[in-house]
């Protein structure tokens, strides 16, 4: 929708020089490394099903009742950088964790498997 309208979401970077794919590593390194979050967490602003800051929630991870998935925004990203260090590590966070498409999930557009996927 995006790309419709003349922007590249891809490229975009904000004043601080934040990205989308900078913060897609942020969030790899922060699943591999919880530490990583602990200076964010410790508002606990919305603490979700934990109320201990130093917990946290992966639910995120987990599918869904009728095979949705919050992953499902991964497709459009590897599907845009197939090669790339991060779509590597996308693919083998979901696959160690058992994700198998489709990745399907209303909130990123319905089955994104079909409309992205480079298998």
């Amino acid at each position: 929708m995006a790309a419709t309208q003349g922007y590249d979401l891809y490229r975009l970077e904000s004043e601080n020089h934040g990205s989308l794919r900078r913060a897609i590593d942020f969030l790899l390194d922060a699943i591999e490394n919880p530490a990583l979050v602990l200076p964010y967490a410790r508002a606990n602003v919305n603490p979700g099903p934990f109320r201990n800051h130093l917990v946290q929630d992966f639910g995120f991870l987990v599918q869904r009742g009728h095979g949705r998935h919050y992953m499902a925004w991964t497709e459009p990203f590897v599907g845009r950088f197939p090669e790339s260090a991060t779509a590597r590590r996308l693919g083998d966070l979901l696959a160690g964790r058992g994700v198998e498409g489709p990745l399907i999930d209303e909130f990123s557009g319905g089955n994104m498997s079909c409309f992205f996927a480079v298998r």
